[in-house]
């Protein structure tokens, strides 16, 4: 996993886009943010919220990876 892209992720300067798997999805969100929910992969993108939780969506402004 890349470190940079997980600690871009972290502090709200990138999105993850959703196109692979649930589980792929998963092991970038679980690395980047330690909270109870995990994505199901229902969206296109998934970022950073507010407060370390992440929030998903069909839109971001934010640049994608």
């Amino acid at each position: 996993m890349n470190k940079k892209l997980i600690e871009q992720l972290q502090n709200g300067e990138i999105a993850v886009k959703n196109d692979g798997t649930v589980e792929e999805l998963k092991k970038v969100m679980e690395s980047a943010f330690d909270e109870d929910s995990t994505p199901n992969g229902h969206n296109k993108y998934y970022y950073l919220h507010m407060y370390g939780k992440w929030a998903c969506g069909s839109y971001t402004d934010l640049p994608i990876v």
